[in-house]
């Protein structure tokens, strides 16, 4: 006589079960693509927490680009804060000299935040992208369309490369205005700040490896990798 399963028996064949079955990934209402920047990252946030765990992964790389950016921003943003808190008086001899480096570290800000708005709008493009893989990917293996899917990865492997000129343009823009001999006090502050923005780019670049690997590793379980 068959003997009905224990409740533990019964979650665990639910467990089995839930694990089995496809993830299903939500159908996100994107913003047109003259949205405003706050629309857009409403837009980004929503898709990032909702989504099921393979496409976190996925725009988790151009999330710590701009994650990054934000951080190393506010960095500027506080040192310029410093400088005009300790502003000379107009009659004193540092006072152009003080200017100058108030307003350098201001063109600095300014250049962050027009990276800022590039990213913003990469990102847009690259969820849409994600957003459109995972759903194909979805739906039953014998239902997928590979060429569809192939020229998702086409996409995102050229937003990839967009993203990377722009990273590129914008660090040798920054260089150049981190290069100007009047921009600090002593050589010791000169020091002090390039060793912090070194060190924060270091972990940055750690950060990218790291996630990258995991975004393979995780795109494979997931059978997004055709």
């Amino acid at each position: 006589m068959p003997t009905r399963p224990t409740r533990r028996e019964r979650r665990r064949a639910d467990r089995r079960n839930a694990n089995k079955a496809p993830s299903p990934i939500p159908l996100i209402p994107l913003p047109p693509r003259d949205a405003t920047l706050a629309e857009v990252r409403r837009a980004s946030l929503t898709i990032f927490t909702t989504a099921v765990p393979v496409v976190r992964t996925v725009l988790r790389l151009i999330l710590i680009q701009t994650s990054f950016t934000h951080g190393q921003v506010v960095g500027m943003e506080m040192w310029k804060e410093a400088l005009e808190m300790v502003r000379p008086r107009p009659c004193a001899p540092n006072y152009a000299k003080h200017e100058h480096q108030i307003r350098c570290f201001e063109t600095i800000v300014q250049l962050h935040d027009a990276h800022l708005r590039d990213l913003e709008t990469l990102m847009l493009d690259y969820a849409r992208q994600v957003v459109m893989w995972g759903l194909e990917c979805s739906k039953a293996e014998q239902e997928w369309d590979l060429g569809f899917i192939a020229r998702r990865r086409l996409e995102l492997a050229q937003l990839n490369r967009t993203t990377s000129k722009l990273a590129e343009a914008f660090e040798e823009k920054l260089q150049g205005s981190l290069g100007d001999e009047d921009l600090f006090h002593s050589e010791k502050g000169r020091v002090y700040v390039i060793g912090a923005l070194e060190r924060f780019r270091s972990n940055f670049a750690h950060g990218v490896v790291v996630a990258d690997e995991e975004t393979m590793v995780e795109l494979e379980v997931g059978r997004l990798v055709i």
